[in-house]
């Protein structure tokens, strides 16, 4: 969370809607991209990713899914990063100099009684045949982070075969990063449960014991005689 004041917050919306309302007239984002677009949001990504897993599965084919995640993106890009890209998307100069210049000059400040800590924050920005194509990709992601550096979180790595069929083809395990991926028989992402037949059995079950022990502990916390009644329950 950034604590900025407001004259500074105000700012960057300014700088947020000349992006949107010029910069992106001319060089738009990515259509793959689903963050800071309109009409888009967890649920559009989600349809796209299942939409093209039913595809494969109707034509009963394989559909191999990588899942990355770049670790501390926001915490450790380099200002030198985020100008270099401002430039190639054709941002004005200055802008891109008023850019670097605010993530540059960054001072951290905290108190906790009569303690005081100071600091800078100079990396980081405000408040993330199949086997010849998905190598290439794996490759070009892991060229990117070099460049960027940055670099994968491999506890978040996942690699799942999705498909209707009993047999899996014979498909060798990709190297990335200095380590070899593992086949997985589902993956989490954005908060949903993807198993590799895509019958939602293992999400319904996460989520059945999570209502199970939400509902426990609120029968903790209501009772007849005690803690919180049925009326103000009823109420809240």
């Amino acid at each position: 969370m950034s604590l900025a004041s407001f004259i500074l917050k105000t700012l960057e919306r300014l700088v947020e809607r000349y992006m949107k309302d010029e910069v992106h007239l001319t060089s738009p984002l990515h259509r793959g991209q689903h963050a800071f677009q309109a009409d888009c949001s967890v649920e559009t990504t989600l349809h796209v990713v299942v939409a093209k897993l039913v595809q494969q599965f109707g034509q009963k084919g394989y559909a191999v899914g990588k899942f990355l995640d770049i670790e501390s993106a926001f915490s450790n890009t380099p200002p030198e990063v985020i100008c270099r890209e401002d430039l190639r998307c054709r941002v004005p100069n200055r802008l891109v100099s008023w850019i670097g210049s605010l993530l540059r000059r960054r001072r951290l400040e905290t108190r906790r009684g009569e303690g005081l800590v100071k600091g800078v924050a100079p990396r980081g920005c405000p408040e993330g045949g199949v086997d010849g194509p998905y190598k290439v990709a794996l490759r070009i992601v892991e060229l990117w982070c070099e460049s960027s550096w940055l670099s994968i979180n491999s506890e978040k790595i996942s690699m799942v075969i999705f498909t209707k069929n009993y047999e899996l083809p014979k498909v060798d395990a990709p190297v990335f990063c200095s380590g070899m991926l593992t086949l997985s028989d589902s993956v989490k992402y954005l908060g949903v449960i993807l198993d590799s037949k895509l019958n939602w059995a293992k999400h319904l079950e996460t989520q059945c014991r999570k209502f199970v022990m939400t509902f426990w502990m609120c029968g903790r916390a209501f009772g007849l005689t005690w803690r919180i009644g049925p009326i103000i329950l009823a109420w809240l």
